[in-house]
C-alpha cells in the first residue's frame, strides 16, 4: 500500500493547526515554522498566520523564553546552555538576556549545588 501524501493546508487550516499546537505548550516562532511549513501551501501564508498569531499575543518568543528558563533552570541548567538552546530555537539574544536577567535565579548557588552533588 501506499501513503498518501498529506493535503497542504491553506491560511485557515495552517491557523487552526497552530493554536492545535499552541494549546498545548508555548512555542518559539521558529519551532512553529519548522513544524507547519511541511504541511503550509505557501511561506507566504505561512507567514501571514505567525504574523496574525503575535499580533494577537497567542505567540510571543518572549513569554516562551521565560517559561522555558524558568522550566530548565529548576532543573539545574545554567544560564550559557539556555542562552544555546534558545538561540537554537530561533529566538534573539536579547529576548534570551532579558528573559535570563528576568529570573532572578543565584546561578551562584545553583553551580555550587550541582558541584557538590
Amino acid at each position: 500500500m501506499k501513503k498518501s501524501t498529506p493535503d497542504l493546508l491553506d491560511r485557515k487550516g495552517l491557523q487552526t493547526a497552530a493554536v492545535d499546537l499552541l494549546s498545548r505548550r508555548d512555542y518559539s516562532r521558529q519551532e512553529l515554522w519548522r513544524k507547519l511549513s511541511p504541511k503550509a501551501e505557501s511561506s507566504e501564508s505561512l507567514e501571514s498566520v505567525l504574523s496574525d498569531l503575535s499580533e494577537r499575543q497567542w505567540q510571543s518568543d518572549e513569554r516562551f523564553a521565560s517559561m522555558f528558563v524558568r522550566s530548565r533552570s529548576s532543573r539545574g541548567v545554567g544560564p550559557r546552555r539556555l542562552s544555546q538552546e534558545l538561540r537554537h530555537k530561533g529566538v534573539s539574544e536579547d529576548i534570551t538576556g532579558h528573559a535570563i536577567e528576568e529570573a532572578e535565579i543565584d546561578w551562584y548557588s545553583q553551580a555550587l549545588e550541582a558541584a557538590e552533588k
